[in-house]
Parts: structure tokens; C-alpha cells; sequence
């Protein structure tokens, strides 16, 4: 945890969050987000901030049970 306070001490954080700002406006268009990524990390954005930023625009997705699935399916099949 203290190289990460480190990091974050001695980047820039308008640089930081300048690529992350781009990444963000890159993901709601339709392009390829892999430069983007390389330039938020290579400005030493952290995962975590890469990762907030890409939920921010895609959301999550969780993976449901078996059981809830089935649950869906059958109202879903119900209400026709």
C-alpha cells in the first residue's frame, strides 16, 4: 500500500485524469479501448480507476444462480 501512495503522490493527477477522461469518452463510442487503456496506465492510472471509469459507462454484470434463472425464466414465460 505504500508504493501505491507513492505512485499517487508523484504522478500527475490532471494527466491521470485527463486519459481517464478520454477512456471514458472512448467507451461510449465504438472503437478499440485497448490505447486508451495503455495511455490511462502509462499516465499511471491505477486498475481500480480504469475499472470505475469503464463501469461508469458499462455497468456490471453479475452472473445469477441456476435457481434465479429458472426463476426468471418462468415469470418471464408467465407474463407472456
Amino acid at each position: 500500500m505504500e508504493r501505491l501512495r507513492q505512485v499517487r503522490a508523484s504522478r500527475s493527477q490532471a494527466a491521470v485524469e485527463g486519459k481517464l477522461g478520454a477512456l471514458e469518452d472512448a467507451a461510449r463510442g465504438a472503437g478499440n479501448l485497448m490505447p486508451m487503456i495503455f495511455d490511462a496506465a502509462d499516465a499511471y492510472a491505477t486498475v481500480g480507476e480504469i475499472s470505475d471509469r469503464l463501469r461508469g459507462v458499462f455497468g456490471e454484470w453479475w452472473i445469477f444462480e441456476i435457481e434465479e434463472l429458472t426463476s426468471l425464466r418462468r415469470r418471464i414465460c408467465a407474463a407472456g
